[in-house]
């Protein structure tokens, strides 16, 4: 109840949940950046004259697009491509690729890993067990 009454009272969170689950997938990029980033900054964006890290970023979102961005973009492709330019001894050990949920053993982990899911960026679950039976 508490989150339909704060949605209520701040409709902008409607428009930002609608984006963030991409209902407003038929947007042109260019509105659709310049929507979100006024709800999330609270400024205008200005793709002309970005003069800030974040309006920077966005415009590269727009200007600079490249094939290799979406691979360097995936946690689990871009170990091959960092393997090739810098060396494997850069990357943080992998102990496991997992299409489902279900599909990981717990029992052949260690007692403290992280989980990173490929799907989503900013979501990691720590998981860290004091014994196990």
């Amino acid at each position: 109840m508490k989150k339909i009454i704060s949605y209520l009272l701040h409709p902008s969170k409607i428009l930002l949940y609608a984006m963030n689950k991409n209902y407003l997938f038929f947007l042109p990029d260019k509105i659709y950046l310049k929507i979100k980033f006024k709800l999330k900054m609270g400024k205008k964006l200005d793709l002309n004259n970005p003069q800030t890290f974040n309006e920077k970023i966005q415009w590269l979102k727009l200007y600079d697009r490249k094939d290799n961005y979406t691979m360097m973009a995936d946690k689990y492709k871009v170990r091959e491509y960092i393997k090739e330019k810098i060396g494997e001894e850069y990357l943080i050990p992998l102990l496991g690729v997992y299409d489902k949920f279900e599909d990981i053993d717990f029992s052949t982990l260690p007692n403290k890993f992280v989980i990173k899911p490929n799907h989503t960026s900013g979501n990691i679950y720590i998981y860290i067990q004091a014994w196990r039976s």
